[in-house]
């Protein structure tokens, strides 16, 4: 398979209340090949606006998650180009993740490399097989963090590593990742789909609107006060038990039984 092969750039499963979206051009790694980014993008929106969709789960072709930057000598000599490529091509799906209202997963399958990591790191949950790794290969090629990367490195790994691991592009394995706090568990590598795909479903029958509403908590604390997050909270919790679903969950705790929210609905 080449960069230029005729088979989808993306592929989609929908199962089960999951959208499976796999990049998928292994033959380079799955490097963001012309229009890999778009096709991405394109199925995030449709996995949101699908109302038999609950979950989200983002994954690899072959034995690579991404490679970033598809590094051909077109890329080299776009010059200045380079900021309105990334404007419109590589934001957008990165902003996509972030602000989907329903959960997504990473099942980090392989190496992430520049880009690629950002990718990985954008998503609400990252589970990754024992052979992952995760390269901040910017600098190794004079290039700056993108992808998000100088955002979500010092906020999840501390300045400190975040700057060892942006200046030297050393590659951090799986076990470091997980100390780190780049990932939320590790799976063996032939186990890794189906555990994401267990943890996906599960979310996929969860509270819907509740999943949207702490996406927005937890980013948009970020930026305010402790005062000020409190008062949110507040605000978000009387919403979701004025939408009902804290009912069904109520119920269901004081019944002994699994609670079976509505499906989820983006209106």
């Amino acid at each position: 398979m080449s960069p230029t092969d005729p088979s989808p750039l993306v592929l989609v499963r929908q199962e089960n209340g999951v959208a499976e979206l796999t990049p998928n051009r292994p033959s380079v790694r799955n490097a963001l090949v012309d229009g890999m980014l778009a096709a991405l993008d394109g199925a995030l929106k449709e996995a949101i606006d699908d109302p038999e969709t609950g979950a989200i789960l983002l994954t690899g072709a072959g034995p690579a998650f991404c490679s970033g930057a598809h590094l051909t000598e077109e890329l080299a000599e776009l010059g200045a180009g380079m900021t309105q490529l990334i404007l419109d091509t590589l934001n957008p799906a990165l902003l996509r993740i972030r602000e989907s209202p329903k959960p997504v997963i990473c099942a980090l399958n392989g190496a992430a490399a520049g880009a690629g990591v950002g990718l990985a790191l954008a998503c609400d949950v990252v589970v990754a097989s024992r052979s992952a790794r995760m390269i901040l290969s910017f600098s190794r090629i004079g290039a700056v963090l993108d992808g998000g990367t100088s955002f979500l490195l010092p906020h999840i790994v501390g300045p400190g590593r975040a700057a060892a691991m942006a200046l030297t592009g050393e590659p951090i394995d799986a076990e470091t990742a997980l100390r780190f706090g780049l990932v939320w568990k590790l799976a063996e590598d032939d186990e890794l789909m189906a555990c994401c795909r267990t943890l996906a479903e599960g979310l996929a029958r969860g509270a819907a609107s509740a999943h949207a509403a702490i996406k927005r908590q937890l980013r948009e604390c970020e930026n305010l006060s402790f005062a000020e997050a409190i008062g949110l909270e507040a605000q978000l919790q009387g919403e979701a038990f004025e939408a009902g679903e804290p009912v069904e969950g109520i119920s269901a705790f004081r019944e002994g039984r699994l609670p079976s929210f509505r499906c989820f609905s983006s209106d």
